[in-house]
């Protein structure tokens, strides 16, 4: 299956402050399961003529209506356009001349949403989406839709009502890429939607009715397609983001009934419906929470029990659902699990102060990267109150604000925490806020005291990686705190969070202005993530757990007059990694380079990111170490290649001897159960065979070991598309079996024992055990007497042959003397 495609049919939103939460795991695997279950399912169901069964409960009156939202389904699932099924497909629903084949409203509106995605890959989908919108912004009724398309005053059977609305405006903006559409569309659209809100901040399905969640979720993302498409340019001043007050009553509402809305769906059969809504203001919002519901775990946790054996979703209240209801229910239930699988490209942060100027700034930029590079992805807001781990849903935490930033020094450990497991903060001063600006640079001192803030000269790769920026004069200045192997903050005192927020997502790069100020990001994530295709689901990020088990290597991490420790938690989540795989805990603690010998440690770790200058002391210490037969291992932390060039200078002139490559068949990458028969590349992925590293021999046991690629920024387990260096996984089996070579006969077996034996458990023998016991006992002691007596006869063996070899070289030596006296004798 091919990637899995970014639907960007969805609305942004912000929400208050939610409170201290901790999200359940959702566990990936089983959903990605799920999603090909449903997929096989919805393709073993087609009809050979492209169509999907139709003709019970409502969909009698809407006969289309089944094979346009499966057909959305799939495309949002990764099929490709241009496969038989999905041309089936579009051919039942399409006809030659390019028009939908049927006027029903929700029929149109899935179509459209199907439309818009083929249309990426394959662009002959943009003339019938044209003319499919064109249809539906023709048609409105002051912005209303009943069942059909016309619309006439007084047709009982086609009332206008908020679930028909929603399909209709939902299939207006899917087709904004192939037919711009005029604000008189969307300030009707506006009006009717605020005109049948209920005065408990709810939306019910006709006006007059009461509130539901599945209606109120269709007002709440109409709202926003309206005011978005009406207000973009509203937030370029810094007024701290307020929502209209009909939208922010709706956002209300949601907090108070979400939970109870996914958890309990009774017996109705728009249950899936529901959660698709859920799903298009969640996600678009940029929350994991309505009030205290996790909407998208909350949702897993119903659907994942609910699926059957044959990958399907059946209609729920215990009867067998019919099969086009069943279709229905499980395409709307992939495009739920689906699309909270996707990456967090960016996490918003929430804080104390005016963090939410530009509410559709993320929104807006990252639905415009969604269409131009075809990925998939969304948006984030977060906040300090969350577990660390929820900050980890992307690796690019984004912050911004006019006013000062007033961090607690919880805050401040916080986000040092998220940084230094991996991630990356970046931010901008809005406005021209020179508060802020002072006050994000003093942040910043406080977060990394071992780095500075610095200028970033426009040749880095931030500024040429993707887009070419290095030249164009609206990209914005950048700063940088960098420890010599990734950024740790990305920072500017120009305000791109003003283009992020009146971008139109469907402007192609070369006609937006300030182009710099956008193309920026792309080329910020391409430094940061690598390909966009390496980011992983919100969720599976996790650190290692504490582990219980007591030290049994000593491993030494040289401290010097230099950038030491670029990266203070890598070798601790190594060690963790190592105590949960191999059973086995190093004990990686600082030691100063003078007293290196000294240690207990019979390898030792060196990170470099710059030509290392040691001091006599310094150098005097890691020549013992090497002399008493310690292996030092140095890495090129960050890859650079002139640093490695330094770090070869360097180990010639600590030992005396260039170092060489180290064969791929040396015994440290064939430990037993450990062996190492291919490496991959960090920005490549490509594989290849181990021999990259470099060596110096002593005595044909290894004495220095060096990577020019880095090791150290890997064991972070975090991709990167800058770093010169091997992917985690192939860091990790690097340095796991540079200690246990390192560490000489200690292998994880005896580790194991010795774990064991450390703490033995006392235990009586019985009556009839005791026999046995004795009789082993006895054994043992006269094995134990053999092989003492073994060794005595060895040892004197040894000593026989020793004096032997002497009383040998003797006998040479005296005939050497004889001979040379008879020749003398001779002579004279």
């Amino acid at each position: 299956m091919r990637q899995l495609k970014m639907s960007v049919l969805a609305l942004a939103l912000p929400l208050l402050m939610v409170s201290s939460l901790s999200q359940a795991a959702v566990d990936n695997e089983r959903v990605q399961a799920a999603i090909q279950k449903g997929v096989a399912y919805l393709k073993a169901q087609q009809q050979k003529d492209g169509k999907w069964l139709s003709g019970s409960h409502f969909l009698k009156k809407h006969p289309l209506g089944s094979t346009a939202v499966a057909t959305y389904a799939l495309l949002s699932c990764g099929e490709s356009a241009n496969s038989e099924h999905i041309k089936k497909a579009f051919a039942q629903l399409i006809d030659e001349r390019g028009y939908p084949k049927t006027k029903r409203v929700y029929t149109l509106g899935l179509l459209a949403s199907a439309l818009h995605l083929a249309a990426i890959e394959n662009k002959s989908y943009e003339k019938p989406l044209r003319n499919l919108s064109s249809a539906l912004i023709r048609y409105h009724a002051k912005g209303a839709y009943g069942y059909e398309i016309p619309w006439k005053p007084n047709d009982k059977h086609n009332p206008l009502h908020v679930s028909t609305s929603q399909y209709g405006i939902l299939g207006v903006w899917a087709g904004m890429s192939a037919n711009p559409v005029s604000s008189s569309y969307w300030l009707a659209a506006n009006r009717w939607w605020k005109a049948n809100q209920v005065s408990d901040g709810g939306w019910p399905y006709r006006k007059g009715g009461k509130s539901t969640a599945s209606m109120t979720v269709a007002g709440i993302a109409s709202s926003f397609l309206c005011f978005d498409n009406l207000y973009r340019n509203q937030f370029v001043t810094c007024t701290g983001g307020k929502l209209p007050v009909h939208i922010q009553k709706g956002m209300d509402w949601m907090a108070k009934h979400a939970k109870g809305s996914i958890g309990n769906p009774g017996s109705h059969w728009n249950y899936y419906y529901s959660l698709y809504g859920f799903e298009r203001v969640g996600l678009a919002a940029g929350y994991k929470y309505f009030g205290t519901c996790d909407w998208y775990a909350d949702g897993v946790d119903r659907l994942l029990p609910m699926q059957w054996a044959n990958g399907g979703w059946p209609d729920i209240g215990g009867k067998k659902a019919p099969k086009c209801e069943s279709i229905v229910n499980t395409s709307f239930a992939l495009i739920f699990l689906l699309r909270g699988q996707q990456p967090v490209l960016m996490n918003k942060l929430e804080f104390q102060g005016d963090w939410n100027n530009r509410p559709r700034d993320l929104a807006n930029v990252t639905a415009w990267m969604n269409q131009i590079f075809e990925q998939k992805g969304r948006w984030q807001i977060t906040n300090l109150l969350v577990p660390v781990e929820e900050l980890h849903d992307s690796r690019i935490l984004y912050m911004s604000g006019c006013k000062k930033l007033e961090l607690s020094d919880a805050d401040i450990a916080k986000l040092r925490t998220y940084v230094l497991q991996g991630g990356t903060i970046l931010s901008c001063a809005e406005c021209n806020g020179v508060v802020y600006k002072q006050s994000f640079r003093a942040a910043c001192e406080k977060l990394f005291p071992e780095w500075k803030l610095k200028l970033v000269d426009t040749d880095s790769p931030i500024y040429t990686s993707l887009f070419q920026l290095n030249k164009d004069k609206t990209a914005p200045e950048l700063y940088m705190v960098h420890n010599g192997v990734r950024p740790l903050v990305i920072y500017s005192d120009e305000d791109f969070a003003r283009s992020w927020q009146t971008l139109i997502p469907h402007t192609k790069p070369e006609k937006i202005t300030r182009g710099g100020m956008v193309k920026i990001l792309p080329n910020i994530m391409r430094h940061i993530v690598g390909r966009m295709e390496d980011l992983e689901s919100a969720g599976s990020f996790r650190w290692p757990a504490a582990t219980k088990l007591a030290p049994t290597i000593h491993v030494a991490h040289v401290k010097y007059a230099g950038n030491w420790n670029p990266e203070p938690l890598a070798y601790e989540r190594f060690s963790l990694l190592m105590a949960e795989r191999e059973k086995v805990l190093p004990q990686i603690e600082e030691c100063p380079a003078a007293s290196l010998a000294s240690s207990k440690a019979k390898v030792a770790i060196m990170a470099i990111t710059e030509a290392v200058s040691l001091s006599s002391e310094e150098q005097k210490g890691l020549k013992a170490f090497l002399a008493k037969g310690g292996l030092l291992f140095v890495d090129t932390a960050g890859g650079d290649a002139k640093v490695a060039e330094a770090g070869k200078v360097f180990i010639r002139d600590l030992t005396g001897e260039a170092p060489a490559y180290l064969s791929s068949r040396h015994a440290l990458y064939q430990i037993k159960g450990k062996k190492i028969t291919e490496v991959y590349d960090r920005k490549s992925s490509k594989a290849f065979a181990p021999g990259r590293m470099m060596c110096v021999l002593k005595d044909k046991k290894l004495s220095v070991l060096f990577s020019r690629q880095d090791i150290t920024g890997g064991l972070l387990g975090m991709s990167s598309g800058t770093i010169r260096g091997y992917d985690p996984e192939s860091a990790y089996d690097l340095m796991r079996n540079i200690i246990l070579h390192g560490h000489g006969p200690m292998t994880t077996t005896q580790v194991k024992i010795e774990m064991v034996v450390a703490e033995p458990v006392k235990k009586e023998a019985s009556p009839k055990q005791e026999a046995p016991l004795k009789d082993a006992a006895a054994k043992m002691a006269a094995l134990k007497a053999r092989l003492e007596a073994a060794e005595k006869a060895a040892e004197a063996a040894k000593k026989a042959m020793k004096a032997m070899e002497e009383m040998k070289r003797a006998e040479e030596e005296l005939k050497k003397l004889e001979a040379a006296e008879a020749a003398a004798k001779a002579a004279a």
